[in-house]
């Protein structure tokens, strides 16, 4: 049946019924400034998905019209919201904030997200290849739980770590030593937040020779750049965005590349950082619509020994919600 007929004949349940059958099922967890610019992101792409948004504020009830309006542009793109599709959903983006995450601690303001999350999967029956992107700060804490709760493996698990700090490490890059970015690229590792590590060897700097200075420069900046978008008032929600979509892009359109991404850590890694199996990011290997964990003893010594102190902090965190 042509998904376009589809639209004009069905309404109610036996739509979305319908739907389930035609369609990619998405579920977006959180209608915030980053789940509602995540959404409008996969409208962009145009190609055939249900997308049912799970958020009971009343106050979004505006959001919601205006997201539908925004399908009539994208032919392909269904909405509907609070119908609780998670046990049909090929992919899920977690993008709620129960509270507000104050730039700096995120750390510390963890437990009403892990609370949410396995509120969230209490009944859940995956589908089949079922995938989980998680953006919720702190992201590699509510990473680590959403694995948990939701009881998916690994290789289905992905959060978006330490992309966002990469984007704007390769901004910087660009900026200071006048290079067009696309002849950029770089990559912080680690942890989501302060401790993230630059990765010298990851660094590619078209014919420009490498100054030290600059690149440590570009990485302070990159690390602290969440503080000046709060002092205008605002929160990030394009950028991080833009990461979301693009790991999922990575997977759907089984893309080749390399990005920064948090996993939960293989054997390996966790026997070089000395910890246990928390996430935390490394040069996320796509291939063929999967992904896989980048080996971090590539690093220098030195950055190893950073990554070891950022995973004991992270540990720390993490592990202090495994009685849920």
């Amino acid at each position: 049946m042509d998904k376009r007929v589809g639209r004009r004949i069905y309404s109610g349940r036996v739509f979305y019924i319908c739907i389930l059958i035609l369609n990619m099922n998405i579920s977006v967890i959180g209608t915030g400034n980053v789940g509602r610019t995540v959404v409008k992101e996969l409208i962009d792409l145009d190609i055939a998905m249900h997308i049912d948004i799970q958020d009971p504020a009343p106050e979004i009830d505006a959001i919601k019209q205006d997201l539908r309006h925004a399908t009539s542009f994208a032919k392909l793109v269904t909405i509907s919201w609070n119908e609780f599709m998670l046990n049909e959903a090929d992919y899920i983006f977690i993008c709620a904030a129960e509270q507000a995450t104050t730039i700096g601690d995120r750390l510390a303001k963890a437990e009403g997200h892990v609370n949410m999350v396995y509120k969230l999967f209490e009944n859940y029956k995956a589908k089949e290849n079922a995938r989980l992107i998680v953006v919720t700060n702190p992201v590699d804490v509510i990473t680590y739980h959403a694995w948990k709760a939701s009881g998916l493996n690994q290789n289905r698990v992905i959060g978006t770590g330490t992309y966002l700090e990469s984007l704007r490490f390769e901004y910087y890059l660009s900026q200071l030593f006048d290079t067009p970015i696309n002849k950029i690229s770089g990559m912080l590792l680690g942890e989501h937040g302060n401790s993230a590590v630059t990765a010298h060897s990851k660094i590619t700097i078209d014919n420009v020779a490498g100054d030290e200075a600059k690149v440590e420069e570009a990485a302070v900046l990159a690390i602290n750049a969440p503080y000046k978008i709060r002092t205008a008032g605002e929160y990030t929600k394009y950028a991080i965005s833009k990461c979301a979509v693009g790991i999922f892009k990575a997977i759907y359109f089984k893309q080749e590349r390399t990005l920064p991404a948090g996993l939960i850590l293989n054997a390996n890694n966790c026997s070089l950082l000395a910890c246990e199996p928390i996430c935390f990011s490394s040069a996320v290997r796509f291939s063929n619509g999967e992904f896989s964990q980048g080996d971090l003893s590539d690093c220098t010594a030195s950055e190893i020994e950073k990554l070891k102190a950022g995973a004991r902090i992270l540990e720390e965190h993490t592990l202090a919600y495994n009685n849920k």
